[in-house]
């Protein structure tokens, strides 16, 4: 079954969306910044002298970039917010494969960033997947997609040769969480929650 917080984050990602979306007669920006993160995720690689403390730096700007959105979101007015109804899909970022070159980025208009992250905006998740035997880890952030964005990561999945970016869901309505744990199992979690 899908974790509750999990569930809660789709939540507010669909209702973010659904606000700004609702907020603008403009395509939203989809990085505000109210919730922008202390660092980008190649800031952090910089930073940070192992694997798994870059892991683990990565996993708590995701929590914080998740929890100031659920803040912002329960000061609102819940009644007013939309997003229930709209069509999304889940992304995976396997931010250890990345080349951090700037193709996606360039190839999607600034979609993606220099580091192949989709917009904080859309973060759902991080989660370190690790070996203990051959001590390999690895970071995987997910971010929910809405429809009108999917040929735009098409592109970028494309550009990244599909080892740091792929689809984690097929396309689903609002935060429904039968197609979105079909996702998680696919995934074999093993999540040490953001």
């Amino acid at each position: 079954m899908l974790s509750e917080y999990l569930t809660h984050r789709i939540q507010d990602a669909v209702l973010w969306y659904g606000d700004m979306v609702h907020r603008s007669t403009a395509p939203p920006a989809l990085r505000s910044p109210e919730l922008k993160p202390n660092h980008s995720f190649f800031e952090v690689f910089r930073m940070c002298q192992s694997v798994e403390s870059v892991a683990k730096f990565q996993a708590t700007l995701v929590g914080d970039v998740c929890l100031a959105r659920s803040i912002r979101l329960r000061d609102r007015n819940k009644d007013e917010l939309c997003g229930d109804n709209t069509i999304g899909r889940l992304l995976v970022l396997d931010t250890f494969s990345c080349t951090y070159d700037g193709l996606a980025a360039d190839s999607t208009g600034g979609f993606f960033d220099d580091g192949d992250c989709p917009p904080w905006d859309l973060w759902i998740d991080y989660e370190i997947k690790s070996d203990l035997s051959s001590r390999h880890v690895r970071g995987l952030l997910s971010a929910w997609i809405p429809k009108e964005y999917f040929p735009v990561v098409e592109e970028g999945i494309l550009v990244s040769g599909g080892e740091a970016l792929s689809w984690g869901s097929s396309e689903h309505r609002g935060f429904q969480a039968k197609s979105i744990s079909a996702f998680v199992e696919e995934l074999g979690r093993s999540v040490f929650a953001a």
